[in-house]
């Protein structure tokens, strides 16, 4: 879902000019890179036990 998400900021910065927008979304990348980094450490780390529930909603907006 990560992966999903910093592939549309990603697209959003291709399609986007406005210069604060792209600064926005590269911050808003370099975060869930983070994020993810750190989970994937802590579901390697042998010492931890991970539980993981999750709701997934999915909603399209027409603009």
């Amino acid at each position: 879902m990560v992966h999903l998400i910093i592939k549309y900021h990603e697209h959003k910065i291709h399609s986007h000019s406005d210069e604060e927008d792209i600064k926005t979304r590269e911050a808003k990348i370099r975060r869930l890179q983070k994020e993810l980094f750190e989970w994937g450490k802590t579901i390697n780390s042998k010492t931890n036990r991970v539980k993981v529930e999750a709701i997934l909603k999915i909603e399209l907006e027409w603009i």
